[in-house]
């Protein structure tokens, strides 16, 4: 799986996620005795993508500046989530495509001694989600 921010892939995505939390609100009263009952309250949906961090300032695909850029923005954001091809880049026909947009929460750039730069951002859905599956190439 492969995200996108703004139309640009992430450098070198290793991970991506989408939480959806529903809050339940207690409704309970004495006439249910021990039993507990709820209702769906808000809808909260999150996510979050770990990625490579470049810190090459030409670089074409999404970067922690880039990103950090968004951020401070404060505008929303588009997020594509789908599979892509490794070898030719386009997203693999059928798959699942997931489209929203989204505020950037929190960016974490990792740098450790020895190991590959890495950044992290989280992000909160400010739409509704679009979820379909990837149509054939030309359609």
């Amino acid at each position: 799986m492969k995200l996108k921010l703004n139309d640009k892939f992430m450098v070198g995505e290793m991970s991506s996620s989408i939480t959806t939390a529903i809050s339940l609100i207690d409704v309970s009263s004495k006439k249910n005795c021990r039993l507990s009952v709820a209702e769906a309250g808000r809808m909260l949906e999150t996510g979050n993508v770990s990625s490579i961090a470049s810190s090459d300032a030409a670089e074409a695909a999404m970067n922690w500046d880039a990103a950090r850029a968004l951020a401070k923005a404060g505008a929303p954001v588009s997020v594509e989530i789908t599979q892509v091809d490794c070898t030719t880049g386009l997203p693999v026909v059928g798959a699942i495509n997931i489209q929203g947009d989204v505020l950037i929460s929190n960016l974490n750039l990792d740098m450790p001694d020895q190991e590959k730069m890495t950044f992290s951002c989280d992000f909160q859905f400010v739409t509704d989600l679009t979820i379909a599956a990837n149509p054939v190439v030309g359609d």
